[in-house]
């Protein structure tokens, strides 16, 4: 079993066509982190991409950005000054992402795969807002690893196409969930092979970590453990949320332990897929860029 990891770690260590994420990615996230940046410099870095500044502007001149009274806006920094460092933030790390892995994945549909990832991340994000645990970790700390929670899946299906199909067949041909099968067939699941790319992005621990145990988030180092849970419990209702009202019920009701634990009423967590509905701003944005 042992096999599979290691040739997937020597693959990543010679394989020439990983994807990388480009420098204005790591410029926008120090400058958006200082607390001397303004809009004109964070507009500057945006400016010299000029897709990355048409969906920026895209995404402020929205319905849910504009109003009577606004108006619309044509300039890079009114369009940073409209919607905030944060949100800002989301979209340049989402977009970046997403360029990064297009063309990656032949097998899978991308659209459904990158709304569900980035659901995971929003939802992920209002959890951490409404949980009463103590917390050292930010709202972008949980958003990333719910944006990149599925990433290995890519890795798998780009590099390791046959082995993913077989995977895929298994899965569906058993009625069992595909981390089960991976870890049957190959000894790790698209969590940990996620985990051991991010390491090549120099990204976070927490991040990585969050990721690389997002299926079994009791395994995570304790210190990353409460923002793997958030991950693990965000990306398990999104996916009834896919099905129907009646599965995210039956979620709720089903993970009753693990929402008290958080400090979640069980009543409450249809209202966070409500809040996530209506603060995914930005998404046909971001996904037209597949």
């Amino acid at each position: 079993m042992g096999e599979f990891r290691d040739k997937l770690i020597k693959m990543m260590d010679v394989v020439q066509d990983l994807p990388t994420l480009p420098q204005i990615s790591f410029e926008l996230e120090r400058l958006l982190h200082s607390s001397a940046a303004g809009a004109e410099d964070v507009a500057l870095i945006i400016e010299r991409d000029l897709s990355l500044s048409a969906t920026l502007l895209k995404t402020a001149n929205s319905a849910f950005f504009l109003t009577s009274s606004s108006g619309g806006i044509d300039t890079v920094r009114n369009a940073v000054a409209r919607l905030g460092f944060r949100e800002v933030g989301d979209i340049v790390r989402t977009v970046e992402i997403i360029r990064s892995f297009k063309g990656k994945g032949p097998h899978l549909d991308h659209e459904h795969f990158w709304k569900h990832n980035l659901m995971v991340g929003t939802t992920a994000r209002f959890i951490h807002q409404d949980a009463k645990v103590p917390n050292a970790f930010s709202e972008e700390e949980v958003y990333m690893p719910g944006l990149l929670h599925d990433i290995g899946k890519l890795i798998l299906d780009q590099y390791f196409s046959e082995d993913f199909i077989q995977v895929q067949q298994e899965a569906a041909d058993r009625g069992i969930p595909l981390e089960t099968a991976e870890q049957e067939l190959l000894g790790i699941d698209h969590g940990e092979v996620g985990g051991i790319f991010l390491q090549h992005w120099d990204l976070p621990e927490a991040i990585i970590e969050s990721v690389k145990w997002h299926h079994r988030p009791d395994q995570c180092p304790k210190e990353f453990r409460v923002l793997a849970t958030q991950v693990w419990i965000a990306n398990l209702l999104v996916q009834s949320s896919e099905d129907s009202q009646e599965a995210v019920e039956g979620m709720a009701s089903g993970y009753e332990g693990v929402w008290q634990a958080m400090g979640i009423p069980v009543e409450a967590v249809p209202g966070i897929l409500k809040k996530v509905s209506s603060d995914f701003r930005g998404s046909a944005a971001l996904l037209g860029l597949l």
